[in-house]
C-alpha cells in the first residue's frame, strides 16, 4: 500500500464520476472507504482490492460513456492497495510464525496483545517488528527499514512507528519495546524473534501508559482472531 492522501482523493474523484453517471450505490461504498482509511487504512484498502475481479466487480462498472480518466483511477486505485506496487518487482516474501502473548499493565491495568515472532533458522529473518494498537485488540507486523532498525538499537528512535502511523493512517499503533533484558541475555529491541514466552519473564513497555507490562498468557494466532482479534501483515510478510 502506498500513499494513503492519494488514495483519498482518487476514492473522491472516483466517487463523483460514478455519481454523474448513475452508480451511486458505488459511489457511497467509495465514500465509506474513504471515510475509514483515516481509521485502518489496511483494512479499508484489503476491502477495496476485494472489489476487483469477478462478475459485478468494480473494474466491471462502466460509465454512461466511455471515460479514461476514470479508468485510469480505477487501476491507480488497485495499484495504491496492494501491498506492493504492482508492476514493480515483487520483494521476496517471508513467511511470519509465532504466537500472540496476552499483556497485563501494572501501572494503569491494561490488557493488550502483543506478538512473539518464532526463531527461524535464516539469519536474515532478524529485524520483524510488531505494533499494537491503542484502542483495539489489533496486532501490524512489519519489516523496519534497515536505518529505522539502526536508530532504534543506537537510541531507542521511533522513526519506525512514526512511518507506520503516517503510512497507514494508523496513529494509534505503538511499537512493541522490551523494557529489560531477556533471562537468556539476549538485547530487547524491536525484533522479538524469540521462542515460546514463559508467563511472567519478560518486560515490555505498555502501549499506553509505558509502564511495566508482563506475559500472563499465550494464544495461536487462529486462537486470537477467532475471539475478535485482528493480526496484519503488512510488505513481503505473510503468515
Amino acid at each position: 500500500m502506498t500513499d494513503v492522501k492519494r488514495m483519498r482523493a482518487v476514492l473522491l474523484r472516483m466517487a463523483a464520476l460514478l455519481r454523474r453517471s448513475g452508480h451511486g450505490g458505488w459511489a457511497e461504498a467509495l465514500d465509506q472507504r474513504r471515510g475509514e482509511l483515516s481509521r485502518d487504512a489496511l483494512a479499508a484498502a484489503a476491502a477495496i482490492r476485494s472489489w476487483y475481479g469477478g462478475t459485478g466487480g468494480l473494474d466491471r462498472v462502466a460509465l454512461d460513456r466511455p471515460d479514461a480518466e476514470f479508468e485510469a483511477l480505477r487501476d491507480e486505485l488497485l495499484f495504491m492497495c496492494a501491498p506492493f506496487p504492482i508492476d514493480a518487482p515483487i520483494p521476496p516474501l517471508r513467511r511470519v510464525e509465532g504466537t500472540v502473548m496476552r499483556l497485563h499493565c501494572g501501572r494503569c491495568a491494561a490488557d493488550f496483545p502483543g506478538f512473539a515472532f518464532a526463531d527461524q533458522a535464516e539469519p536474515e529473518a532478524d529485524g520483524l517488528a510488531c505494533a499494537a494498537s491503542r484502542e483495539a485488540d489489533e496486532l501490524v507486523l512489519a519489516e523496519p527499514e534497515p536505518e529505522e532498525q539502526i536508530a532504534w538499537q543506537a537510541g531507542g528512535d521511533l522513526r519506525f512507528a512514526r512511518r507506520l502511523a503516517a503510512e497507514y493512517g494508523r496513529p494509534d499503533l505503538r511499537v512493541q519495546r522490551r523494557r529489560e533484558r531477556p533471562a537468556d541475555g539476549r538485547a530487547g529491541g524491536v525484533s522479538l524473534r524469540r521462542a515460546r514466552p514463559a508467563a511472567g519473564a519478560s518486560v515490555f513497555a505498555c502501549v499506553r501508559c509505558d509502564g511495566e507490562s508482563r506475559v500472563v498468557g499465550e494464544l495461536s494466532v487462529e486462537e486470537f482472531e477467532a475471539a475478535g482479534g485482528r493480526v496484519h501483515t503488512v510488505g513481503g510478510l505473510y503468515r
